[in-house]
């Protein structure tokens, strides 16, 4: 049994040297499929307008629902760029959590819940040490 423990206790050490890469690999994927979904609403707007419009939800918008699809649209594009970037993450994160709750309520689109997943951990986590917030953190203390 101790020789178990010993085993996992090098396997934890060795790892903990690549703890830096979880977030770039959480962040970069994440921020390029915001920005395909962003550049979506541009491709497909009519697709996009009749999905808003055939919700339960549709008599909750403010504005028309053509300049509601482009208005998140850009609202996508800029989330993800920031979270490629990691600029803002955490700000970034939990606007792409706001922007992607009502899309799970009106599409139903289940496998947003594995990016709600990521953008939660980004929010709590921050963008790790390969970001351009690490980079202005470390500018500051010098």
């Amino acid at each position: 049994m101790i020789q178990a423990e010993n085993i996992l206790i090098q396997i934890q050490k060795r790892l903990a040297s690549y703890r830096w890469i979880v977030p770039l690999l959480l962040r970069i994927p994440t921020g390029l499929v915001f920005i395909r979904f962003g550049f979506e609403k541009f491709e497909i707007p009519k697709a996009m307008v009749d999905m808003v419009m055939d919700s339960p939800f549709s008599w909750t918008l403010i504005i028309d629902p053509v300049m509601t699809v482009k208005v998140v649209g850009i609202f996508e594009i800029i989330t993800g760029i920031l979270l490629v970037f990691g600029l803002l993450t955490r700000l970034a994160a939990i606007v792409g959590i706001g922007l992607l709750i009502p899309i799970i309520v009106i599409a139903d689109v289940r496998q947003d819940f594995v990016l709600l997943a990521v953008l939660v951990s980004l929010a709590l986590s921050g963008a790790g040490p390969w970001s351009l917030d690490a980079a202005w953190d470390r500018k500051k203390k010098a």
